[in-house]
């Protein structure tokens, strides 16, 4: 029996630069229950779920004890807990935690003042005197012992270890037709210039990754690339373009934008990750199969991987989305094949929360393994025979409408000739407060869809577009700001929906098809805002467009 339950164990944390502030931010809206039976699987699912929200959490939990450790001496690391309800996001617990000294309690009491009996428990938050990395271990001590054993520390993961090298060789779930990588490592033997792009999700941008920068997967596998295939680091690109929390609904809206920018050179190979982000993906699978098209027929002829990460549940999308690699032939590369059946083996490599930072992002042995399985993908590749290029199948196997998607934004409006009309109205700011992410080698975070229409004038007119196209896809900003108004979407004159930026409830590119047709015409699209006295604001990020 024991009275302490931990929810972090030695998981390291950054105080990234943000601003003029480090921090560092690990969310538990929804998540804690799951969370918590992750580093306490014996803990059932019905006591778990009474720490979501803070009226049942403060009837079983007694303190909060916290332990951050680092290379500093004399400094201390400000640790806020968070808990939210219809007022927002609220510091319910604080404590000034000096690095390396003793377990810092916070004391829970019983009494939740004026905080809503329904607000839920938000996020731990960390706030630095300057960047570092740490580690931190956080546990509850409950009010009452439960019948569970102690947690015990996992043991360390053995990377050179045979076990090890197997279960990456697991992670090849389809080598496919492997010419255009083959291509790509012999213009790196040849000391030729060779371009590694990434495209996904947050695992993609590097979420669970401490430094963010240099241990996330795609950085890692492109470090592993340059050391099996050439002397010269300079002559490897390395294009990053993960966006937390958006599907490949969005990523057909982006390709050209971030992967083939004008600034970055063409791409060899782009390695597609949206497994378990495309859950939020309007056509199930159909924008997937043509993001992944658009790489493989667009400029550079790049190889096209297949990534599959997973989320701590076990569960992605890999089922729907293997089917287009193997119709076409992609190499696809699965962390979920590689961990899910040794978890419950005799001699398991790893366990769950070794391989995770939280439930929805791998740590930097989560992220190393996915690495490993791209460089194995890399070695097979070199060790294969050369093969030749194939020819792709005729049909789609889900759907490829949306291959050919252009993307326009406030910047590049006029080299679009698809669009007839455009008048803003109202939207004629420029939002500032947007999802911010790290591209590339960056440590810092930069905004994403800056050239975007805002509106926050009431009663002002709204926005229309006239444009001759088949399908229509808008991309707008999702907020928690208790300011941003409904806006009703017409075509035509004709009422299509009404969307709620709110709806999400943080700072997010969101993305929707506003129309979908298979005629190709010109049409009016209006976007206006349903303001209130409290409510009156926007933002349009940008849209897609088929012809």
């Amino acid at each position: 029996m024991t009275n302490e339950i931990y929810i972090l164990h030695d998981s390291l944390f950054e105080g990234s630069p943000s601003d003029d502030s480090f921090i560092d931010t690990y969310y538990l809206n929804g998540r804690i229950a799951d969370q918590v039976r992750m580093m306490n699987p014996e803990l059932s699912a019905e006591f778990t779920k009474k720490l979501e929200k803070v009226s049942s959490f403060v009837s079983l939990v007694d303190s909060i004890n916290v332990e951050i450790r680092g290379e500093s001496i004399n400094e201390a690391v400000d640790f806020i807990f968070n808990v939210s309800d219809v007022k927002g996001y609220r510091m319910m617990w604080f404590a000034n935690v000096p690095l390396n000294s003793e377990v810092v309690s916070i004391e829970v009491m019983p009494d939740i003042g004026e905080i809503e009996k329904d607000a839920a428990i938000a996020s731990f938050q960390f706030e630095f005197p300057k960047y570092m990395l740490v580690s931190v271990s956080i546990s509850f001590t409950l009010r009452e012992k439960i019948h569970i054993e102690p947690m015990s520390p996992d043991k360390p993961v053995d990377f050179a270890s045979p076990n090890y090298q197997a279960m990456i060789k697991q992670s090849l779930l389809h080598s496919g037709n492997l010419a255009r990588l083959q291509r790509a490592i012999n213009k790196a033997k040849n000391g030729e210039e060779v371009t590694l792009a990434y495209i996904g999700g947050s695992i993609t941008q590097g979420a669970g990754a401490k430094p963010i920068n240099t241990m996330c997967y795609a950085k890692q596998s492109c470090e592993g690339f340059i050391d099996l295939f050439t002397r010269d680091k300079g002559k490897v690109n390395y294009i990053k373009a993960g966006i937390g929390g958006t599907p490949s609904q969005l990523g057909i809206a982006r390709y050209y934008r971030d992967i083939l920018a004008p600034k970055n050179p063409l791409p060899d190979i782009v390695v597609i990750e949206f497994a378990v982000n495309d859950y939020d993906d309007e056509t199930k699978g159909v924008c997937y199969e043509s993001l992944c098209l658009m790489a493989y027929e667009g400029a550079g002829n790049p190889a096209v991987v297949l990534m599959f990460s997973v989320f701590a549940n076990d569960e992605n999308l890999e089922e729907r989305l293997s089917k287009v690699g193997f119709h076409y032939g992609f190499p696809m590369v699965s962390a979920k094949q590689a961990v899910l059946s040794q978890y419950d083996s005799e001699n398991p490599v790893l366990s769950r929360r070794s391989y995770f930072h939280d439930i929805l992002h791998p740590s930097n042995t989560g992220h190393q393994i996915m690495a490993d399985g791209l460089i194995n993908l890399w070695k097979v590749a070199d060790e294969t025979p050369l093969m030749e290029e194939g020819v792709l199948p005729e049909r789609a196997i889900i759907g490829d409408r949306y291959k050919n998607m252009q993307a326009f934004f406030r910047s590049n409006v006029s080299e679009h000739q698809a669009i007839k009309e455009l008048d803003v109205g109202g939207f004629t700011e420029f939002d500032k407060i947007l999802q911010s992410v790290e591209l590339n080698d960056d440590i810092f975070t930069t905004p994403q869809f800056t050239d975007n229409w805002h509106y926050n004038k009431k009663g002002a007119s709204g926005f229309k577009l006239a444009i001759e196209c088949k399908d229509l896809l808008l991309l707008y900003k999702d907020t928690d700001a208790s300011n941003f108004a409904p806006v009703d979407i017409l075509i035509d004159g004709m009422l299509v929906r009404t969307l709620d930026p709110c709806e999400v409830g943080w700072t997010h590119s969101g993305s929707t098809f506003i129309l979908n047709s298979d005629e190709l015409k010109s049409r009016l699209v209006e976007i206006k805002p349903k303001t209130s006295e409290s409510k009156y604001c926007f933002t349009i990020l940008g849209f897609g467009y088929t012809v």
